[in-house]
């Protein structure tokens, strides 16, 4: 007979979907991987950008496919939007 385990409020049983994320994210990087496509968030997160920012001035401008729901955009297209911005000054 299989014996369950009582969980209490408050009780960490692992990480959550949100913090085995990060944790693939902080391994890839730590072994020099970079991904081909990455979520509207990372996107804006590596252009420093607000999401508004993005989907007014960016979103036509960058590669993108779909996955089920998610829109993924292409890391190479974000280099080439990112080259392209004129140069504060």
């Amino acid at each position: 007979m299989e014996t369950v385990q009582q969980v209490e409020p408050g009780d960490s049983i692992g990480p959550n979907r949100a913090e085995r994320r990060a944790i693939d994210k902080r391994r890839a990087r730590q072994r020099g991987l970079r991904p081909r496509f990455v979520s509207i968030n990372d996107a804006c997160e590596y252009l420093n950008c607000s999401r508004s920012h993005f989907y007014a001035a960016l979103y036509s401008k960058v590669k993108k496919v779909k996955l089920g729901k998610r829109t993924l955009v292409e890391l190479d297209s974000l280099d080439e939007v990112g080259d392209s911005l004129p140069a504060a000054g």
